[in-house]
């Protein structure tokens, strides 16, 4: 805290305003099948936020881990907030 003369503190306060996240995908995850699960596909981002993926069917229903039968499907990368920017998701269809 600071003072004016001897008497009047003056607060200061500042703010941090989270920057938006840009992120996408640089690589679609679409293969012809080959018995393994598909790799998380590539993103860029400019956090320095974890990045987490999800798999699910086109319809909708979840996966517990990446897919690895033929069909279609969802991913969905999502960049934790961090002190400068805000969290992000990008989705992605594919097919195997």
């Amino acid at each position: 805290m600071k003072f004016i003369g001897d008497t009047m503190p003056v607060i200061q306060e500042s703010v941090c305003i989270r920057q938006k996240e840009k992120f996408q995908f640089t690589e679609n995850p679409s293969k012809v099948y080959d018995g393994e699960k598909v790799k998380n596909p590539k993103v860029t981002t400019n956090s320095d936020g974890k990045v987490t993926y999800k798999y699910s069917t086109r319809d909708g229903k979840p996966l517990d881990d990446a897919p690895v039968n033929v069909g279609k499907y969802k991913v969905t990368a999502t960049v934790e907030g961090t002190k400068y920017y805000s969290e992000a998701t990008a989705s992605l269809d594919f097919s195997l």
